[in-house]
Parts: structure tokens; C-alpha cells; sequence
């Protein structure tokens, strides 16, 4: 056996989301705020004396070839090194729920080339680490920063921020997930926005004041999704003490902020029983994280 190592790769959500222009190759400029959690995949990676990245899965439906964003990015990283490898193999342990809006996909990229730059102890810088890892997926430069941070442009311009204070989420998926290209569709066609008060959002996190934070989140894809689910989600969470929900990225999961822990604890028992996937998580200040497991 090479040397292995694990990688937790942390979930995300969105305090905001706006839409704040399209460029001319028809990508659209956002402004967000976003938060990574304590809700995280593991990702096994160890060298192989055969040739080649071999990826696998806890989960049978996810592709375990060049469609996955884990390949994507251990390619990517290998072009960008002109490493002569032996082989790899990249086992992912799936805890973030797919079509979520959680960025567990983009987790997972991220996961890979902060461990394959461990494994290879090739000393790329987190600039360099972001410039691969955009080209393959638009929240891969946040997974790789991770904690509270205002993001830009098209997922590439981060600017960390003061940590999230202390509280609860309490994230929860339907079975039906949103297909992000119809989401912009949506979007697109849509009159009458809300946007995001992103300063006041900025302030709120600044001044470490949960309310205000809670009182700001806003998502701009939220309003163009008809699923009746995310509404039944946010009335259950009211039920028990929320100070505010919304819906996460482009969507299903909605997640809730809660000062109580109790409270979260049974509104996330709730939405099991409503078949929803729920979980009680916690803002964390970091992003991707790489624990040295074994060495030959």
C-alpha cells in the first residue's frame, strides 16, 4: 500500500445568492455570500502501482468516471503538474446529498486536488489550487477556502469575512432535486425580483449579529422555483423556533438557522418523519481539510 490519505470536504450553503449581470459568453455574474458546514464527504486518496485514476463510491447512481467532478479535478491537477504518476485511487464517502444546492459535488473536486497536492507534496499555493479547480467547477474556489466569505464574478473572486456566529442549521432536501441550468432558465424569464440586500447581509456578519444575518438571507433563485416541498420544509422549521430559512444554491435543500439546539434537534427528527433528509449542522471557519492517514 502507498501513502493514503482522507480529506473531509465540507457542504455548503448560500446566505445570499444574486444574479448581478451576464457576460458576453453568456456565464451570469453573481454576488454571493457564502457558509461552509459541518456536514462533510470523506474522500480516500492513495497511491496505486497500477496506471490511472480508479474512482469509486458509497453511492451506486454517481459516476465513478470523467463525468464525476472528483475525476475532473485530479485530471486537471495532473495536467497542471505534468506529474508522471503511477496511478491513483479516489474512494468518495458521501454524506452531502446530491442536487442540493450543498456543493457536494464541487466539495469533492476541491477535496481531491488540496489531497493529491499533499500526496505529491507539490506546494501549490491556494491561488494556484483555485485557478485549477475553477476551470472545473464555479464553487470549487470557495470549497477550497471555505468558512464565511462574500464570492464574486462567477464563483472565482473570494473575499473571506469574519466567521458566522455560533448557531444551528438545520438542512433538509426533498427526493426531487432542481436541475441548475433550468433554475438560470427560470431565472431568466422571471419580472419582479427580490434581490438581496448583500451590504446589509456584509454588515450583519461584520457586527457578529445573528439576527441580522437571519433577517438578510435572501436567494434569488428561491423566488422562481415552484416546489411545493421547500415550502412545507420552512413551515415545519417555523414550527420549531427558526429565525429564518431559504432555500441553498440552486436548489432543493433548505436550510434554517436556530439558537436552540434542542429545538433544531426535534425539527430535524420533524422532517425525517416527513421524508425529507435532514441534518443538524454548525457553521465552520475552514473549507476542505487533508489528514495524513498511512505511509509505506
Amino acid at each position: 500500500m502507498g501513502k493514503q490519505l482522507q480529506v473531509q470536504a465540507p457542504a455548503k450553503i448560500n446566505l445570499s445568492l444574486d444574479i448581478v449581470g451576464l457576460r458576453e459568453d453568456g456565464y451570469h455574474l453573481m454576488e454571493m455570500v457564502m457558509q461552509s458546514v459541518s456536514l462533510s464527504d470523506t474522500i480516500t486518496i492513495e497511491e496505486t502501482a497500477e496506471k490511472g485514476i480508479f474512482l469509486s463510491s458509497n453511492i451506486p447512481y454517481i459516476p465513478n468516471d470523467q463525468r464525476n467532478i472528483a475525476y475532473k479535478a485530479a485530471t486537471a491537477f495532473y495536467n497542471h503538474t505534468k506529474i508522471e504518476y503511477q496511478g491513483v485511487s479516489i474512494q468518495l464517502h458521501k454524506r452531502i446529498p446530491s442536487g442540493a444546492g450543498l456543493g457536494g459535488g464541487s466539495a469533492d473536486g476541491a477535496a481531491v486536488l488540496v489531497g493529491l497536492n499533499e500526496l505529491y507534496q507539490t506546494k501549490l499555493s491556494m491561488d494556484e489550487l483555485i485557478a485549477i479547480g475553477q476551470k472545473v467547477g464555479a464553487d470549487i474556489p470557495f470549497c477550497l477556502v471555505g468558512g464565511t466569505c462574500f464570492v464574486e464574478g462567477i464563483g472565482e473572486k473570494i473575499t473571506p469575512l469574519h466567521n458566522m456566529p455560533s448557531c444551528y442549521i438545520v438542512i433538509a432536501k426533498p427526493y426531487k432535486s432542481i436541475n441548475t441550468k433550468l433554475a438560470f432558465t427560470a431565472y431568466d424569464n422571471a419580472t419582479d425580483i427580490h434581490h438581496p440586500n448583500t451590504q446589509a447581509l456584509l454588515q450583519g456578519i461584520e457586527q457578529k449579529d445573528l439576527a441580522k444575518i437571519s433577517s438578510e438571507i435572501c436567494n434569488v433563485f428561491e423566488q422562481t422555483i415552484q416546489l411545493k416541498e421547500i415550502t412545507k420544509i420552512k413551515q415545519t422549521m417555523k414550527k420549531y423556533g427558526v429565525m429564518n430559512a431559504m432555500m441553498t444554491g440552486s436548489g432543493s435543500a433548505v436550510f434554517g438557522i436556530f439558537t436552540d439546539e434542542s429545538q433544531a434537534y426535534k425539527c430535524v427528527g420533524k422532517l425525517k418523519r416527513q421524508r425529507f433528509f435532514a441534518y443538524l449542522t454548525k457553521p465552520i471557519s475552514h473549507g476542505v481539510q487533508c489528514t495524513p492517514q498511512t505511509t509505506d
